[in-house]
Order: C-alpha cells, then structure tokens, then sequence
C-alpha cells in the first residue's frame, strides 16, 4: 500500500514538474497587415546602447518609380527640448537644400513634440516628408513618413492618419 503512495505522489509530482516545464504561452501578434492578411509578434531586441540610435519600425508600401514611400521611427539618444530640437533640425535641412512648408508645435502623450513638413531632393529623387519628433527625458522619438513628390497627395492622409494615432506607452 505505501508503495502505491508513493508511486502515486512521485506521480503527481513529475506531472507537476512538467507542467511548469511546458513552453512559454505564444506572443500575441502587435503587427497585423490586413492588406496582405497577416500578422506577427515583433522580435523584442534588446534597448540600443548609450548615445546609439535604433530604428525599430520600417513600415514600406509598394514600390513606384523605384521608391516606396514609407514610415519609419528612429530613436535618437540625446538630451535636448523641442526648442534646442527644431533649431537642429531646421538647421539640418537646410543645409541638405531641404524646403520647409511648415513646424508646428503639439504635444503627444503629455510630452513636448514638433511636426515637420518638408520636401527637397536626396539623391535623385525629389522627396516630401512629413515627420513627428516627440521629446522625452534623454531621447527623441522620430516618425518620418516619405514618398516621392509626385506620389505625396495620394498618400498623405495615411501618412497624417499614422502620425496623429501615435501615442507613447
């Protein structure tokens, strides 16, 4: 009778002890593409180092002319305000021959951000950008949406659309 005792607790013990073993529960998807009927859990790669940018989004439509117009966000490791951030930028653009239609000062999630709109030719290509850089503590977070100039009109309400939606966590 002990025998089975024990069969039955080193039973419900190993039971038990794999269990726990079993693999973690599946990610839940956070990117899905309902043009193409797919989604996915993004990788979690680990925090960039001090002073190191990331780009962890690169959001690309077709390709049209030879370029695709897309959104991307950078994360820029500094220390600034929006002030100390329009001027570079402001300052940058220019230097690359950059037109500025407009900067406009809002606030995203409680934090100080800048809305540019600006166009000038990288490359070959003539390009129209709109961007969202929103200021936090030690980073800014950079959104830039681009497409060819003569693709711009078509897709800036999706491009408005993606920059008004984004809020921080």
């Amino acid at each position: 009778m002990k025998m089975r005792q024990i069969a039955t607790a080193v039973g419900l013990l190993l039971a038990g002890t794999l269990a726990g073993a079993q693999a973690p529960a599946p990610r839940q998807p956070n990117y899905i593409d309902s043009t193409y009927g797919y989604s996915f859990a993004a990788p979690a790669f680990p925090p960039a180092g001090a002073g190191q940018p990331a780009v962890p989004v690169i959001v690309a439509g077709p390709t049209v002319d030879g370029f695709a117009s897309n959104v991307n966000v950078n994360i820029q490791q500094m220390a600034t305000t929006r002030q100390g951030y329009i001027d570079l930028s402001l300052g940058q653009l220019r230097q690359l021959g950059f037109k500025i239609h407009t900067t406009k000062e809002v606030t995203v999630s409680g934090k100080d951000g800048i809305r540019f709109d600006y166009e000038g030719k990288l490359g070959s290509r003539d390009l129209h950008c709109l961007a969202l850089a929103v200021i936090e503590k030690e980073r800014v977070i950079l959104v830039t949406c681009t497409a060819l100039t003569t693709a711009y009109k078509a897709i800036e309400p999706e491009f408005q659309a993606c920059l008004d939606s984004f809020r921080l966590k």
